[in-house]
């Protein structure tokens, strides 16, 4: 997929386009689009992240587990969100699965480059905190 074409589809996540232009630029080359079926696993609780990812056109559900093979829901994640980025900006973040609610698309790349990213860039850290502090007013 040509840069132009690749930048074009990743703008579709809202969170994306609102990241530094260094970062957007860091990271563009080691996105791939990928699609992604209802049900999906794209984090497993039982296993390391290894990917991160922006939803373009899908939608992921957040559970918590809760033992027995039971899980709650705690949440959804679409265009204006990131995925599997909560092991970079915390520690105390239990585990979780994310399984695709809505079929679509998603571009992820390995986490290791987004950490680099969010230790390297100031203005990305501040971009996550008014985030944090964005998500914090709509629930409070």
């Amino acid at each position: 997929m040509a840069k132009l074409t690749l930048m074009s589809a990743v703008s579709a996540n809202q969170l994306f386009i609102r990241l530094p232009a260094p970062v957007q630029a860091a990271l563009l080359p080691h996105l791939k689009i990928v699609e992604v079926a209802r049900g999906q696993i794209l984090i497993d609780e039982q296993k390391p992240v290894t990917e991160m990812g922006f939803p373009l056109t899908c939608v992921a559900r957040i559970d918590a587990p809760m033992g027995e093979g039971r899980y709650a829901h705690t949440g959804e994640l679409g265009r204006h969100h990131m995925v599997g980025t909560h092991v970079v900006h915390t520690r105390s973040f239990g585990p979780r699965r994310v399984t695709t609610l809505v079929p679509g698309y998603i571009a992820i790349c390995d986490i290791e480059i987004y950490r680099e990213q969010f230790k390297r860039s100031t203005a990305l850290r501040d971009t996550f905190i008014w985030l944090q502090l964005q998500a914090h007013r709509r629930i409070g």
